[in-house]
């Protein structure tokens, strides 16, 4: 498990990692970030550099695309994958300085791409951008996370308020009122099924919490169409639903995390099932961009102005139902789809004629 931690305005002088074989290219790089206030550490090896990136902090680093010690490329890479990396700007330096040379470099992730023989002012120009942006990131990122903090303490209550009251009555029925075999029974079932929801509901928040504190719960994979298929299949099955899908689905790749997937799925089948009339309907198609899943209920259906906040994600007229639920479940659903690059636009259908929700997932083919 990682976890992806917004910028923090360093209240510590910045810092930068250079990474270039040639001594003169570092001893360049160095002295211009120390004329612009910048403390900067060097290193000739690729791989001493990603063990003191991932030991001390850095606020930068500057990383030479082509070396005979090391592959720049490779280095971006795991700069990308280590937790305490993930965000961190980087600049690729490269000898190829024509388009397609520069457009290739920063297709492999970097945040900017400058030419050698390096400018020392056009270095400290870029490396001071990309502070300046990191920051900016940081500042909503933080901004979200509270906003999701606030959201989660309102969905609380209203989550836990169902479960709590019928665990709460049929708790009191049974200290105070006589019951036959039958009667007991069944208010210890109630009991029983009303502390599992809440077991499930403490598991629920955890997750919910780790994803607005931005850690990586599911690891995204090469996966086929039949694979996904199946699994939208199976999970209509375990809740119940009904699932309209292709026979013979293509043989399309996707990268994306299956356990993802799967736990989206659960979050918006509870829900359609929970608030549903009669029907509700898992629905995967294709087309030449991908596959699209789409769950359905001809329930009480989801608003645009309640699905364009997600602290509005409710299903339901809190006014108008006694039910609750669908909030914590729709939360889970969206970030966990921000995870594994499943897109999560949301479709009411709720007209004169018709009603319902429509939750309708993309997943694009990998090319």
């Amino acid at each position: 498990m990682t976890s992806i931690s917004p910028p923090v305005p360093p209240s510590r002088p910045l810092r930068a990692l250079a990474i270039d074989d040639d001594a003169q290219a570092r001893e360049r790089i160095a002295g211009a970030l120390l004329a612009a206030g910048i403390g900067c550490d060097g290193f000739a090896d690729g791989r001493r550099a990603l063990v003191a990136a991932a030991r001390q902090p850095y606020d930068i680093v500057v990383c030479a695309r082509e070396s005979a010690c090391f592959d720049g490329a490779a280095v971006l890479a795991e700069l990308r994958r280590l937790p305490q990396t993930r965000v961190l700007p980087v600049i690729l330096t490269t000898r190829v300085a024509d388009r397609a040379g520069l457009r290739a470099a920063m297709n492999l992730g970097a945040d900017d791409v400058l030419a050698k023989p390096l400018d020392p002012a056009e270095l400290v120009e870029a490396v001071r951008a990309r502070l300046a942006r990191a920051e900016a990131l940081g500042d909503c990122l933080r901004a979200r996370q509270e906003a999701d903090r606030e959201a989660l303490l309102d969905m609380f209550p209203h989550e836990l308020n169902t479960p709590l009251n019928t665990l709460v009555g049929f708790a009191e029925v049974l200290a105070t009122t006589p019951l036959d075999a039958a009667e007991r029974q069944e208010a210890m079932t109630a009991v029983a099924d009303s502390a599992e929801r809440l077991r499930r509901l403490s598991a629920r928040f955890l997750v919910a919490t780790r994803l607005r504190e931005g850690q990586k719960l599911f690891r995204n994979d090469t996966v086929d169409t039949r694979a996904l298929v199946r699994l939208a299949r199976d999970a209509a099955t375990r809740h119940g639903a009904a699932c309209r899908a292709p026979d013979k689905p293509g043989a399309a790749c996707y990268f994306t995390s299956p356990d993802g997937l799967r736990a989206i799925l659960d979050e918006l089948l509870d829900n359609a099932m929970k608030f549903r009339h009669q029907h509700a309907e898992v629905v995967v198609g294709e087309d030449a961009a991908g596959l699209s899943i789409e769950v359905r209920d001809d329930g009480p259906g989801l608003s645009p102005e309640r699905l364009s906040r997600h602290r509005l994600f409710d299903q339901f007229d809190r006014q108008r139902h006694e039910q609750q639920g669908s909030g914590l479940g729709l939360f889970i659903a969206r970030r966990v789809a921000e995870q594994t690059g499943i897109k999560f636009p949301a479709q009411p259908t709720s007209t004169a004629q018709t009603s319902g929700a429509r939750i309708v997932l993309r997943l694009d083919k990998t090319t």
